[in-house]
């Protein structure tokens, strides 16, 4: 291994560990508005088997419309980023 691949891996290594950090400091916050997501989350599941949706049903739908959401907020983030 040369000097250039030993670099690269201490710098994967050392941006893994960053991230990690970061991660961890930031967790509980994200933890708190994800169960405050899961009542809500909960909730809707509660009223569409109420009205005979199937679980198979539902958790697709779920699924696909977080997804949507996550990436309408991403992308309202980075417009409002751009346009700073």
């Amino acid at each position: 291994m040369d000097k250039k691949e030993k670099r690269q891996q201490h710098e994967a290594k050392r941006q893994k560990r960053e991230m990690r950090e970061t991660w961890d400091s930031f967790e509980y916050l994200l933890r708190e508005k994800l169960a405050g997501a899961d009542n809500i989350l909960a909730r809707i599941d509660y009223e569409a088997s109420a009205v005979g949706v199937s679980v198979t049903v539902r958790r697709e739908f779920v699924c696909k419309k977080l997804i949507e959401l996550i990436n309408e907020i991403v992308d309202e983030r980075e417009g409002k980023r751009d346009a700073m």
